[in-house]
């Protein structure tokens, strides 16, 4: 069991308290931290957890335009740490503000822009940014990381991971578990890929194969996303990068269909009013009231191998990571991974077990193995099955 947080109470700005957030903030809390300044657009869900948590909660009533983007300088600056959980949309302002302020930064938004673009700016400043900090991209780059330093560099990474429904329903046979509209991105956003040392991007949907995974019963399909990210730049030696992002099969198949009828897609769509909205935004906004009629019950799975060598005298590392739904607290299985992860690489950042200034994605920390270990550690009490194989 991990100790109680007894350094000097940092002040702990949230941007986002949603479900991912409101987890990370349930962690901070039972670890002993109780000077933590929330922000989101859902007031009365910012008034029910001040009101539940007294004076270790509060409001950001001095931002009131927080969200816009507008001062974001000034008001990071006042926090010792920044945890970040809004939409990828609403991100991007908050991570440059940290890097030229000099302030620390954990981040799980699903960003587009290049964030270790501010790596320069975050080392010259003193301020050490965790991006891409959740399960997928996030601890699976922590892992492919750790595999490819057993082998002393790996040629070939395939990262294959998925958040499953545990009672898939058709015809979506799928339910969210994280920010919809960023899920919408996954399916047309195009994804960087690295194949026989050659970077592409490629469409997400034109990309859909069958899978077997250990453990998992169901027939299964899976499609390239963008999950390398950062990974490409971080482990340049790998050859051959590819993350593939698992569904119960049939769910490809309704997604596909929304793309073609032109549902799914960065195309502007004038509303009444005359105000305009993507459509892939509009889609996001009415899959997000069916998927919450869905069976709330998910699996998250990730199946990473690193390998190395010709097929002859091949080398390789496999590790295979399994969270389960939390019936108890009735807390996703997803939502717990990506959760954990984002507080471990905070209190790592805290208690100074993560001394480094810049842009650190898990990726740049994985070969380091008591920091592997500590994520590794923390999630296997959380219930997660973690296997490691190796034939090196």
């Amino acid at each position: 069991m991990r100790a109680m947080f007894t350094g000097p109470q940092p002040k702990i700005l949230m941007l986002g308290v949603g479900e991912q957030g409101g987890c990370i903030l349930d962690m901070l809390l039972k670890d002993g931290f109780h000077d933590i300044h929330i922000v989101d657009k859902n007031t009365a869900r910012v008034t029910a957890l001040t009101q539940q948590y007294g004076n270790a909660v509060r409001a950001c009533t001095d931002a009131p335009d927080c969200l816009s983007g507008d001062h974001t300088d000034r008001f990071v600056k006042s926090y010792d740490a920044v945890i970040d959980s809004l939409p990828a949309r609403f991100s991007w302002p908050y991570m440059q503000a940290a890097a030229r302020t000099g302030t620390n930064m954990v981040s799980v938004s699903f960003l587009e822009e290049d964030f270790m673009s501010l790596d320069g700016t975050a080392a010259k400043n003193g301020s050490l940014i965790i991006p891409d900090a959740g399960a997928a991209p996030g601890l699976v780059g922590l892992m492919a990381a750790h595999g490819s330093a057993l082998l002393d560099g790996a040629d070939v990474i395939i990262e294959k991971l998925g958040a499953l429904s545990a009672r898939p329903t058709p015809p979506y046979f799928h339910a969210n578990m994280w920010c919809t509209t960023d899920l919408m991105e996954e399916y047309i956003r195009q994804a960087l890929v690295r194949v026989d040392g050659e970077l592409k991007r490629v469409d997400p949907l034109q990309t859909i194969e069958r899978e077997i995974i250990r453990g998992m019963g169901e027939e299964m399909e899976s499609f390239i996303t963008d999950g390398v990210r950062s990974q490409a730049q971080n482990l340049p030696a790998v050859k051959t990068f590819i993350e593939r992002t698992l569904r119960i099969k049939g769910h490809l198949a309704f997604m596909k269909n929304l793309f073609h009828a032109g549902a799914l897609s960065y195309n502007d769509i004038t509303l009444p009013d005359g105000s305009t909205i993507k459509a892939y935004e509009l889609l996001a906004k009415i899959l997000d009231k069916q998927f919450g009629n869905l069976p709330a019950e998910d699996r998250f799975v990730m199946d990473i191998t690193a390998s190395k060598g010709s097929a002859a005298s091949q080398r390789r590392v496999n590790i295979f990571y399994l969270m389960a739904y939390d019936h108890k607290n009735k807390i996703g299985a997803l939502t717990k991974a990506v959760a954990l992860t984002a507080y471990i690489s905070l209190r790592l950042m805290l208690d100074g077990t993560i001394t480094e200034k810049g842009v650190y994605p898990l990726e740049r920390l994985g070969h380091r193995p008591h920091i592997y270990q500590a994520y590794i550690n923390a999630h296997r009490e959380a219930g997660a099955r973690i296997d490691e194989e190796s034939a090196v």
